[in-house]
């Protein structure tokens, strides 16, 4: 895929008209280099393909493009995010982890639940300890049996959390 402005192209090729790609089956967007809709354009990006065609008739270069996108500037230093949070991003990350919810896990084939008002924080050590208390009575299991209902009582929102799997490393092939 080529990518440049439409002025380097107009400038190189002394195009006189452009037409602008809007559609099969639909008659190409055209307008002159002298007019109010190119000087708005010139310095839109031509992405995808172009043709160049003259017209014999009138003798003008055609600028035929597939498609035109506004300009990509690179915003100014002091815009660019960076990778440290910010004090305002930590405390709002400090506070969704540190709001009391209640949290229901259940056992998604025997439906046997167990809830307990906590921090979103101790959300894993309490999945935990639920997975080995269960394994304890009803024998081996594993933490993708399992679902959590949440309920935040500040936010006043109820979701349906499904505990995670872990990634499994496939063991590699034991020599024949």
């Amino acid at each position: 895929m080529i990518i440049t402005t439409l002025k380097k192209l107009v400038d190189q090729y002394s195009i006189n008209t452009i037409e602008v790609n809007v559609g099969e089956g639909v008659n190409p967007m055209a307008f002159e280099i002298d007019s109010p809709d190119y000087r708005e354009q010139q310095n839109y990006l031509v992405k995808g393909e172009y043709r160049i065609r003259q017209d014999f008739a009138t003798g003008k270069q055609i600028l035929w493009v597939d498609r035109l996108e506004e300009e990509f500037t690179k915003p100014a230093e002091e815009e660019i995010a960076e990778d440290e949070p910010t004090a305002e991003e930590i405390a709002i990350i400090e506070e969704h982890f540190n709001t009391p919810i209640t949290a229901i896990f259940f056992h998604r084939q025997s439906l046997q639940s167990t809830a307990l008002d906590i921090s979103r924080k101790e959300v894993p050590h309490y999945a935990e300890s639920v997975v080995n208390a269960y394994a304890e009575t009803f024998g081996e299991t594993s933490l993708e049996e399992f679902a959590m209902v949440e309920i935040d009582w500040k936010n006043q929102a109820v979701s349906l959390v499904s505990i995670p799997q872990p990634t499994v490393e496939p063991e590699p092939d034991s020599a024949l």
